[in-house]
């Protein structure tokens, strides 16, 4: 179950990140007069997100109040020197920044999680690919492997070699009827 909410909050992760890139289109396209300065918000407020994803979330946060506080005393600039007043794209811009951000990091933070499963998952693979988890036997490649090798040594320094060779007649049907842990039981007595 692990693995599916961990797959289902990176893709709601990123269906959110897109949803609330498609409300920043509509809003710039919706204001045609602050354009420019929409763009360059929105720039900012993709450099923040992708600072997010490439370190922490703290360090995103921080970015963020950073970009709050200047956006906050070039709006005050505006507002006292030039007697303009605050407009609706001020707060979009003061609440949608920290949301792309922490959106991006609930994504981050789903995929390394699905990364650390998955290279878990890899070692466990490769692991079972040479030994049998449960009789730490080597699988019949690495047998074969094994068998040229020794008897070659065998061969070349005369030293008598004997092999053993066990093939359980059923053994899938054995292991369906034993239950797993008498059955590593059976094999290690």
């Amino acid at each position: 179950m692990r693995r599916n909410r961990s797959g289902l909050v990176s893709d709601i992760a990123l269906l959110s990140f897109l949803v609330l890139l498609f409300i920043c289109i509509v809003f710039i396209s919706g204001a045609p007069d602050d354009y420019i300065q929409n763009i360059i918000i929105l720039n900012v407020a993709f450099i923040l997100a992708i600072v997010t994803y490439f370190t922490t979330v703290t360090a995103g946060l921080v970015l963020n109040l950073v970009f709050i506080f200047t956006y906050g005393f070039y709006t005050m600039y505006q507002t006292i020197s030039l007697g303009e007043t605050i407009e609706l794209n001020t707060y979009f811009w003061l609440i949608m920044t920290p949301l792309l951000t922490v959106v991006l990091w609930i994504f981050t933070l789903s995929n390394r999680e699905l990364q650390a499963e998955n290279q878990r998952l890899e070692k466990k693979t490769a692991n079972m690919a040479i030994i049998d988890e449960n009789t730490d036997l080597r699988n019949s490649i690495s047998f074969q492997k094994d068998a040229a090798l020794f008897t070659g040594i065998s061969t070349r320094y005369q030293i008598p070699l004997t092999l053993l060779v066990v093939k359980v007649k059923y053994w899938n049907e054995i292991r369906r009827i034993i239950p797993e842990d008498k059955l590593a039981e059976a094999i290690h007595s």
